[in-house]
């Protein structure tokens, strides 16, 4: 949550100090895809809803929204977790960018139903895909830090029964 506070810090105050206003990248949605990756435990909702709460105090974005887009690519990453293996940095970027794909087209399907404009969409499509690309491309930096902070000292004894 510190980790997501400083993002989130950095994407309201210092990203838009450099004169670089429209771009905000969206780091809860690579810390929701890490544990979605790195945990199977029944408490992930309630850990994706608390990374919502808090980037909706940085946001006027819903956290609702936010949290069942979460949820479903939590669903998917947990059917597809034995077929995706981030052993290149490439495999990562590609993973990490349909994932986000994914989570824009919930996300989207959701605010067309509430707000019947797909004008709103499209404009938001428009903001989304470079920020997606920059995250994808980031995402093994992420996930290296992400995996140092939450590093399991039981994942060191390979073939020790625990």
């Amino acid at each position: 949550m510190l980790l997501l506070l400083f993002f989130e810090m950095m994407a309201t105050a210092i990203i838009p100090a450099l004169g670089i206003v429209k771009y905000r990248p969206l780091f809860y949605m690579l810390i929701v895809i890490f544990l979605a990756f790195k945990l199977e435990t029944p408490l992930l909702p309630l850990m994706i809803l608390s990374i919502q709460w808090l980037h909706s105090a940085f946001t006027i974005e819903g956290w609702a929204i936010g949290t069942f887009a979460g949820i479903l690519t939590s669903i998917a990453i947990g059917s597809l977790k034995d077929l995706m293996h981030f052993n290149s940095k490439f495999v990562t970027m590609v993973s990490v960018q349909l994932l986000l794909f994914f989570w824009f087209i919930v996300e989207s399907v959701l605010l067309y139903v509430k707000v019947e404009e797909f004008r709103y969409i499209v404009e938001r499509f428009k903001l989304f895909f470079p920020e997606s690309i920059v995250l994808a491309i980031i995402s093994p930096f992420i996930f290296s830090i992400l995996d140092r902070l939450w590093k399991d000292p039981e994942e060191d004894k390979m073939g020790v029964d625990v």
